[in-house]
């Protein structure tokens, strides 16, 4: 294999699982999972089952971690991504619940990597881990706050899991960067499909409406996402809101230019088009920077193969939001040039005016279990104080920097991708919290990603400067 050969995902995919013993229990945990979900769905089970389903997560998910690790990841990366929509086909049949023990599960999952913190922490301490350390102290420092504060266990339990959740799986994958190679693989693949997945639902939820997500849209009172019609709402797909699905469908698709797969054209194609569906402008202008980003961490000829694909794919999916049925995308691009009058903008900036005095004399903070804002930045300071969110911001800062450091990306285009993903994620924090909850988990995800390959290929240099050639894709 030539340097910078790139692998085919499904096909690397297939083989990590062929060469792992305990993969046929993994899948049997998962296929009996699923099925016992679909049997609860048919019987209208509704609260009993959004519980026993968190709880089967989180018991399946134990299980990859300790004998399918590789497995683990996707699952997790899956329960994100489709969660909300079993919830809501759950609550169709069963009765709406909220809130709903359901969206509780990838949180949980997630929450199972911190098992890596006691094994690998001390160590990994001496080895690039201290960013992580002082991540967690922030995360503490604020836990104690709220827990001082008086705030509800529920409302404290639920908040640190949001908060925590996504930088421990980043740790996770940083003290596994021998397994670099595989998990980079195996998210490869499940992004492949989860693209092509909420692409098409998303595209179907657009056109038809069903009654499901309607109910949902109802009961929960979300009117911000438009009419219970078909064509009279934006897209969230399998999510729980556009903001979350446009922003995890943005971080997929930048991670597709790493991709190789037979699937790859019609998961762009739907995934492109659910994505501007979604209508989240900050989403879009986020995934712009993060292709300036791809586009200058790749080599030239990665680069041009990059200008042709988003020329081809942008007179594609403009030509297809021509047509009638998807002409609400032309009118929310108009809106761009017409921001002084948007409502949404508006709103804020006056949050923003109402805010920034109280946010930037705030050192203690109020701590974890106070609400989240739609400034990114007063969440930091009114959840964190300036302690805690100089410890986390601080750590964060230095992760982001060393992902840059060095020419990985130049042979390894997800290296470039996890670059765009997380640059294109702060670009947005003004619009909104992405650092904690689903957005947060795909930006941790994609971090903690790039700094194990930094040290996978630091390590290959040193002592096996040939197979370093053999294993970058």
């Amino acid at each position: 294999m030539n340097q910078g050969q790139q692998v085919s995902s499904t096909n690397s995919y297939i083989e990590v699982l062929k060469t792992d013993p305990d993969s046929a229990l993994g899948w049997l945990a998962i296929g009996v999972f699923s099925a016992l979900t679909l049997l609860g769905i048919a019987l209208g089970l509704g609260r009993i089952l959004s519980i026993a389903f968190s709880a089967g997560a989180f018991g399946v998910g134990l299980l990859l971690y300790l004998r399918c690790p590789i497995m683990y990841v996707s699952f997790t990366c899956w329960l994100w991504f489709i969660v909300p929509f079993i919830r809501r086909v759950s609550d169709f049949r069963g009765g709406y619940t909220e809130p709903s023990p359901f969206l509780l599960a990838p949180f949980l999952v997630t929450f199972i990597s911190s098992l890596a913190l006691g094994k690998y922490l001390p160590k990994m301490l001496r080895r690039g881990g201290l960013p992580f350390a002082t991540v967690f102290v922030g995360l503490f420092y604020a836990l104690l706050i709220g827990m001082a504060q008086g705030f509800g266990l529920v409302s404290i339990v639920t908040s640190f899991l949001g908060w925590a959740a996504p930088p421990l799986m980043a740790f996770h994958l940083f003290a596994h960067w021998r397994d670099y190679p595989a998990y980079r693989n195996v998210i490869q693949k499940t992004f492949v499909w989860a693209v092509l997945l909420m692409g098409c639902y998303g595209i179907y939820q657009y056109l038809i409406a069903p009654e499901w997500d309607m109910f949902w849209l109802t009961k929960s009172g979300f009117t911000s996402a438009g009419r219970a019609a078909p064509r009279g709402f934006r897209v969230w797909s399998t999510l729980n809101s556009p903001g979350p699905f446009g922003n995890i469908m943005r971080a997929c698709l930048l991670v597709m230019f790493s991709v190789r797969s037979k699937l790859l054209i019609p998961s762009l194609i739907s995934g492109y088009l659910a994505f501007l569906l979604s209508m989240v402008r900050s989403a879009w202008g986020g995934w712009l920077v993060g292709v300036m980003v791809l586009m200058t961490s790749l080599k030239s000829k990665h680069q041009m193969q990059l200008i042709i694909t988003i020329l081809v794919f942008g007179i594609a999916l403009f030509s297809l939001a021509s047509i009638d049925s998807f002409s609400a995308i032309g009118d929310r691009l108009g809106s761009f040039s017409n921001l002084e009058n948007d409502g949404s903008a508006n709103t804020r900036l006056a949050t923003f005016g109402l805010l920034v005095g109280p946010a930037l004399t705030n050192l203690v903070g109020y701590g974890i279990g106070d609400r989240h804002y739609e400034w990114g930045i007063f969440t930091f300071l009114f959840n964190l104080g300036w302690i805690g969110t100089i410890f986390y911001v601080g750590g964060l800062i230095v992760l982001i920097v060393r992902l840059f450091e060095g020419h990985d990306s130049k042979h390894d285009k997800f290296v470039a991708a996890a670059r765009a993903v997380v640059i294109s994620t702060l670009i947005q924090l003004p619009f909104g919290s992405l650092m904690i909850d689903s957005s947060g988990f795909m930006l941790w995800l994609m971090l903690g990603m790039g700094i194990a390959a930094k040290k996978y290929y630091r390590e290959q240099r040193l002592y096996n400067p040939p197979l370093t050639n053999y294993l970058r894709g």
